[in-house]
């Protein structure tokens, strides 16, 4: 009977710590994925400064390369660690969307939104993001991928100071009776 019972202890103890190096590894690959998209935007922002340098390609009004040319990226084209390979690589911004510092969509939540977001009008890049449990994680991994301080997934037109604005409730005043 205590065999038994030694037994169960050992392997309850055997799960739990075959658990806790399985999440380790998971944290640790995560954090690997953010880090490698992360270098990724840079390398594709210091190509777009490059190629609006030299202005080999045709360029918008404001210096910066109208599209992406995958042939800048040698030994390979930039990827997104955080999205699976089926996305398209880069979306253009519109003309219509001169003025975004963001995409409207910021998320990937379709295998036909683009790793990427290009504004050829600012010279902008951006990585898109898988959505996470919460807007709230989702907005933080997007705004940590992309350098970028933006208050909601929603509002892509400005950027603030904060992450998040303290929400205070409104104060009650209590009356004596």
């Amino acid at each position: 009977m205590r065999f038994v019972l030694n037994l169960l202890i050992l392997l309850m103890l055997t799960g739990l710590l075959a658990g806790a190096v399985y999440l380790y590894q998971q944290d640790h690959e995560r954090e690997r994925n953010i880090e490698q998209t992360r270098d990724q935007v840079r390398r594709i922002e210091q190509q777009i400064k490059l190629q609006g340098t030299l202005g080999d390609l045709g360029l918008t009004d404001r210096g910066y390369p109208a599209t992406l040319d995958p042939d800048w990226f040698d030994p390979g084209l930039p990827l997104n660690a955080l999205l699976s390979a089926a996305h398209p690589w880069v979306e253009i911004a519109h003309e219509d969307q001169a003025a975004l510092s963001h995409p409207l969509d910021p998320v990937a939540r379709y295998r036909s939104q683009a790793q990427f977001w290009y504004n050829p009008y600012t010279g902008i890049i951006r990585a898109r993001v898988p959505a996470m449990p919460s807007d709230r994680s989702t907005l933080e991994l997007y705004n940590r991928v992309n350098g970028s301080r933006l208050t909601s997934l929603f509002d892509m037109t400005t950027e603030r100071e904060t992450l998040f604005e303290p929400v205070n409730p409104p104060r009650r005043s209590r009356s004596r009776r």
